[in-house]
């Protein structure tokens, strides 16, 4: 964990930003919980800030956001935060909200009517269904 917080320290200075405990907090938030949305973030970590806001968490997280330190990802119809910021797709379940990681695959070029018009510097997918425990509650005749 040592190392985690030592490689945080260091992004955000990268980044321009302090290392304040709320925005420590925030990422290991981030780090232990799956795709949260903030009200989730500030949940986690209101316990060891009891002055910590709820802007303060949009806040910090916006500001991660911004200095590329955090993926936002605009799920269904609440925004989440992903740590992972390499390229990568995503699973989302329609039914239980459920979003997992999936490496990268190949995906077909963009059209070439696009691609001559727009300057393309990165492509995302996300696949919405039901996950597997979703699918076996929902089973006809279960």
């Amino acid at each position: 964990m040592e190392n985690r917080i030592a490689g945080w320290v260091a992004a955000l200075h990268t980044a321009g930003l302090r290392a304040t405990p709320q925005r420590l907090a925030v990422l290991s938030a981030l780090a232990h919980l799956s795709h949260p949305d903030a009200e989730t973030v500030y949940a986690a970590v209101k316990p060891s800030y009891p002055t910590l806001s709820l802007a303060t968490v949009y806040n910090t997280l916006d500001r991660l956001s911004a200095a590329g330190l955090i993926q936002p990802l605009r799920v269904g119809e609440r925004r989440r935060f992903d740590p992972r910021t390499d390229p990568h797709n995503h699973l989302y379940c329609r039914r239980c909200q459920r979003l997992e990681d999936v490496d990268p695959a190949e995906l077909p070029p963009a059209p070439a009517d696009l691609a001559a018009d727009w300057e393309l510097d990165a492509a995302s997918v996300t696949w919405s269904g039901l996950c597997p425990r979703c699918r076996q509650e929902v089973k006809p005749g279960s």
